[in-house]
């Protein structure tokens, strides 16, 4: 198996893995154990991959969690994370999530659930 190959974003140069490690059907629902988890970022991890990709509905925020709590195990500075956030995490008819065309004022919310679940450290620059 070759080396991992990296991508250069942006006009800073900023490192990305080729292949990342998303936790789509993965943390929190097919794998409910941390341990299997741990085990999983890490050879990802030792492979080579530093971009870890997740959304605040998979799992309903358990897939963030687990992530979250997982990556501080690894030098901030070697990890590029993503998430995304939009579809409804309710199955309450009053709250169906935000709308494409709402204000970002209604949208407050999910930034600051997501870095609260992927544990807020992790997300700040690590400078």
């Amino acid at each position: 198996m070759g080396e991992m190959r990296y991508r250069k974003l942006g006009k800073w140069g900023l490192k990305v893995s080729e292949i990342s490690l998303g936790a789509w059907v993965t943390f929190g629902d097919v794998v409910k154990d941390k341990e299997t988890v741990r085990e999983i970022v890490r050879i990802a991890y030792e492979g080579g991959v530093n971009f870890f990709d997740n959304a605040d509905v998979y799992a309903k925020g358990l897939a963030e969690e687990i992530m979250g709590e997982i990556l501080q195990e690894f030098p901030r500075h070697t990890l590029v994370l993503s998430t995304k956030a939009y579809w409804p995490m309710s199955e309450a008819p009053e709250r169906p999530g935000p709308k494409p065309q709402a204000p970002f004022g209604e949208h407050h919310e999910k930034p600051q659930a997501a870095q609260d679940r992927l544990r807020g450290h992790l997300l700040r620059p690590p400078f």
